[in-house]
């Protein structure tokens, strides 16, 4: 990952393909036990560099939270309100 970083400072090319989708979802997966269905739909959302660099924590709750909104009949936009 560092090397990564280090490459991508090196030039406008070299910085566009250090960013790439395609190469952090490589990094992802290899430093990944497991990428289920439910995370390659929220890193398609956010970015999988982003997902990677997210902490376990805050990916729990992002998860949760797409999947709340992919269940959701109106795409998630429901709010709830006192009666």
């Amino acid at each position: 990952l560092e090397d990564v970083a280090h490459l991508s400072q090196t030039c406008k090319f070299m910085y566009e393909i250090c960013s790439a989708e395609a190469l952090w979802e490589q990094i992802f997966h290899h430093h990944c036990d497991t990428v289920t269905e439910e995370m390659t739909s929220l890193a398609l959302d956010m970015g999988w560099k982003q997902m990677f660099f997210t902490n376990k924590l805050q990916l729990q709750v992002k998860l949760r939270r797409h999947q709340q909104k992919r269940a959701s009949p109106d795409g998630g936009t429901t709010f709830l309100t006192e009666d």
